[in-house]
């Protein structure tokens, strides 16, 4: 027995001939199982396919412009309005603009607010140019096949070889998860709902 405790739905999306990422769910750590539910219009695809990917650590990558002072890596930024935070990993830094990669991320920060690092008020200090976006490390669900004493793995793809209803069921490896889906040919007609349930049996 499943107990559901998020779902994800995107209807009637169009497929396309590269991968669209549907939302990303946070998984807690009771969750051990998760079930795709597809429902599936074949038109006029050759195929379909459904991939999971996994993220342990949640990042961001957050623009910044109007430096004045240096960030230093391993320091807490802080936004002035938001009061989302992060942990700078790293600092491509051009001068008086550059990109953050921060984890540990704390809240949603806001374009054009005023960052300040823990050092204030004589460390880091710049302004967020335009949304932060995801920079987590992403692993894509594995398949095995096993021949005498040698377990082969490849990169998991779950293919839709006609129209119909499809549930696919995959164990819960980390507290970020993707699903995203495909299509080979052309999308005329071609329609996919998907439905994530995440649980526990």
């Amino acid at each position: 027995m499943v107990d559901i405790q998020k779902t994800s739905v995107r209807s009637s999306a169009i497929l396309t001939s590269s991968y669209v990422a549907g939302t990303i769910l946070e998984s807690r750590q009771s969750h051990n199982q998760m079930i795709v539910l597809v429902d599936f219009t074949i038109g006029s695809l050759t195929s379909a396919e459904i991939k999971v990917d996994y993220a342990y650590n949640y990042k961001v990558s957050l623009a910044y412009d109007a430096q004045t002072v240096n960030f230093t890596v391993g320091d807490e930024v802080k936004g002035n309005t938001s009061g989302a935070s992060g942990i700078i990993e790293s600092d491509t830094d051009a001068g008086a603009t550059g990109t953050l990669i921060l984890t540990n991320v704390r809240g949603t920060f806001l374009d054009n607010e005023t960052l300040v690092d823990s050092a204030s008020p004589t460390g880091g200090k710049a302004r967020v140019n335009g949304a932060p976006t995801d920079a987590s490390d992403w692993f894509q669900e594995t398949f095995g096949s096993i021949a005498t004493t040698t377990n082969s793995l490849s990169l998991g793809v779950h293919q839709l070889s006609g129209t119909g209803k499809y549930e696919i069921e995959t164990p819960i490896l980390a507290p970020r998860i993707r699903v995203s889906a495909k299509g080979t040919g052309t999308a005329t007609s071609s329609l996919m709902e998907v439905v994530v349930i995440t649980g526990r049996v």
